[in-house]
């Protein structure tokens, strides 16, 4: 058995009001509108965070207060310092969405039972810190208020393992085993909130070992598949490789809905796509594409 739930819960707020009516995390209220379900956000929503998830929520409550209700996005640092993917953030400004930089949450307040205003206070850029950010540093009274009929939270994802039987989830640091035997964990389930790339190697490393395992059981082979093409000549070809096209995107003004944003190829072009061999099979690549740091070649 392979645990690889991911980190599945959002990370509270930790400030005064993130109880009360109105105040969502990101994963609840995206899973809630995927399943159908129409928070009810009012006009004026909030979106507290600078990642992917972030942008995911706040493109998606746009879409739900319509073209006369207003979402801000709130990051503590500047544009420059966000997780997110560029092309994310740049659609999220594309369809409308602001974003106030520097600026972090104080507390939530409460009137009639529900949130009505994010208290807010001015960040200034010290040194960096351990991710090799600017620590963003709180300016003594900055204090404004936003008003609010809604906030996301969308600051992070914690690991929750409720259904396991032990108090925590500890994995073999090799083999990714965890205290149960036969039963492996990888990705955020045992790292927390990590990286896609950590996660695909996670996965990787237990299939290997899953599969050595059963071919001892067995009695059977543990083969090696071989490379039809070494790594140095696939480097070359993907080099000189034609890119395709550009895949269409719906106008902005038709963005109101959900429809998908990326359209998919028309019938001659995906099977022109389809004859290009990428040779994924040998050097897949998934790892540049996500790359945080914009990396833009693959090496073994």
């Amino acid at each position: 058995l392979y645990v690889a739930i991911g980190a599945q819960k959002g990370l509270d707020l930790g400030i005064p009001g993130e109880d009360a009516p109105g105040v969502y995390d990101q994963l609840t209220f995206l899973r809630a509108v995927r399943r159908g379900q129409t928070p009810d956000l009012g006009k004026k929503v909030v979106v507290i965070g600078g990642g992917n998830s972030a942008m995911d929520a706040a493109r998606t409550a746009k879409r739900l207060v319509g073209q006369d209700g207003n979402v801000s996005i709130v990051y503590r640092r500047t544009r420059q310092e966000m997780p997110a993917d560029f092309e994310e953030i740049q659609a999220a400004l594309d369809e409308g969405i602001k974003l106030i930089e520097l600026t972090a949450p104080e507390c939530l307040r409460v009137e009639d039972g529900r949130v009505r205003s994010n208290v807010c206070f001015r960040m200034e850029l010290g040194e960096k810190d351990a991710t090799g950010r600017p620590q963003p540093i709180k300016i003594e009274g900055s204090e404004f208020e936003i008003q609010v009929d809604s906030v996301i939270s969308a600051i992070g994802q914690r690991v929750e393992l409720d259904f396991f039987p032990e108090k925590e989830l500890q994995a073999d640091p090799d083999t990714l085993e965890t205290q149960l035997p036969s039963v492996f964990a990888g990705g955020d389930a045992v790292r927390g909130a990590s990286t896609l790339i950590k996660a695909i190697g996670d996965g990787k490393r237990v299939a290997e070992n899953i599969r050595r395992r059963a071919a001892r059981q067995f009695g059977v082979p543990a083969g090696q598949r071989d490379r039809d093409l070494d790594i140095a000549t696939l480097q070359v070809k993907q080099a000189r490789r034609v890119f395709g096209p550009k895949v269409p995107e719906i106008a902005l003004d038709q963005r109101f809905g959900f429809d998908l944003v990326t359209q998919t190829l028309d019938d001659d072009t995906a099977q022109q796509e389809a004859r290009r061999c990428l040779q994924c099979d040998v050097l897949c690549n998934i790892c540049t594409t996500v790359c945080p740091n914009r990396a833009n070649m693959a090496y073994p």
